[in-house]
């Protein structure tokens, strides 16, 4: 009996080729005009996703209208922050004869366009996608409320988003992965606690907390700060905790927070730096601790009202951020926001906008003195 080989069409060649090159990233050395080579450290991974782009849209030049090119074309849009191309593509996949023979694969394409929508601002929208889905496909139902989570908070606020959470929470045959996701989203659980078995999974984390705080916007802070007084509360700066990062990006993130932070004039920031070997013997002690248990520890070390800290997550379109304020009395989280940074820019811009938000709490008596508080 003869066995059939069937060779890829020319276009998935192409992409492979260039998908390969793109996840082998920005090289780390590259030459002068003398020839000698010099270090070049990247400046993040988003690049690749660039690359991908560019080889997705050769391939679709090569087959138009390939079923298959179009998702992974829409899925990379999505994490280049075009919502609204990322939709145009999965509309034109669900047109295809592939969609339309393939039930679980038009479901993925309901279930991508659903978040789509949600980033788009189009609530209505992206409910009437997720029930496509989730008729197309009923595994999908399980990962349905993180989705609705998302748009409760925005149409109602978060208290209304905490209540639904509450009550899918405690129903027990809610998915795993949804009671974690929900549980970061109110801040039950810390995002340190996570764990990440791939850059795959940090990209599908990305998409769910992405754009999300715990606690709403503050008052604006009026422009001109004062200096911190004697009896502004004290926050320890941990270090953020890493996951695939380098040590360049978790500078940065740590030092635009600890930046960010004195400049809001809101309290006396004290750098964990300032006695590393106690707190690197703590951290060792702590090692198996939760990431609670480890800020309450550091609270106690340096006397802190609160604790700052977070963590960075390489995921395919280069990090997600994860500040966090926590209660230097407890642990408890306070406050935090997540979002998916492409660069450091990115990741100053985040540290900024938390550090703000953070500094009209406490101006507005919000926060108290490390005892977790809800608006």
């Amino acid at each position: 009996m003869r066995t059939k080989i069937f060779a890829p069409p020319a276009w998935a060649l192409l992409l492979s080729a260039v998908l390969l090159t793109a996840c082998a990233g920005t090289p780390d050395r590259t030459s002068d005009r003398g020839g000698e080579e010099r270090d070049r450290p990247p400046r993040n991974t988003f690049d690749a996703v660039t690359r991908a782009l560019e080889a997705l849209d050769r391939a679709l030049e090569i087959a138009p209208g390939d079923a298959q090119a179009l998702r992974s074309r829409a899925d990379f849009l999505v994490k280049a922050g075009d919502a609204a191309g990322a939709f145009a593509d999965l509309q034109r996949a669900l047109s295809t004869s592939t969609a339309r023979r393939d039930a679980r694969f038009r479901a993925s394409l309901y279930y991508m366009a659903a978040w789509t929508r949600m980033i788009s601002e189009d609530e209505e929208g992206s409910r009437e996608y997720m029930d496509q889905a989730v008729r197309t496909d009923p595994a999908l139902a399980g990962l349905a409320p993180v989705l609705e989570f998302r748009l409760i908070a925005s149409e109602k606020g978060p208290e209304e988003a905490r209540r639904y959470a509450d009550a899918v929470l405690t129903d027990p045959s809610t998915r795993d992965l949804t009671a974690e996701i929900l549980s970061v989203l109110t801040g039950s659980k810390d995002v340190r606690d996570l764990r990440y078995e791939s850059d795959a999974q940090a990209s599908e984390y990305a998409l769910y907390l992405s754009g999300y705080r715990v606690e709403p916007d503050p008052v604006t802070a009026p422009a001109d700060l004062p200096p911190p007084s004697a009896d502004a509360p004290v926050v320890a700066l941990g270090n953020p905790q890493s996951v695939g990062a380098d040590e360049k990006v978790l500078a940065v993130a740590k030092l635009a927070f600890r930046d960010a932070l004195i400049k809001e004039g809101a309290f006396r920031v004290v750098d964990s730096d300032s006695r590393r070997s106690a707190v690197e013997e703590l951290e060792l002690s702590l090692s198996a601790a939760s990431a609670g248990e480890r800020d309450q520890a550091l609270g106690g070390l340096f006397a802190a009202d609160f604790v700052a800290s977070g963590s960075v997550v390489r995921s395919e379109t280069g990090w997600l951020i994860a500040y966090t304020l926590s209660s230097g009395s407890d642990g408890t989280i306070l406050a935090s926001e997540f979002a998916s940074a492409p660069d450091y820019d990115s990741i100053q811009a985040l540290a900024g906008r938390f550090a703000s938000s953070l500094g009209g709490m406490a101006r507005a008596g919000r926060l108290g003195r490390g005892s977790p508080v809800r608006p």
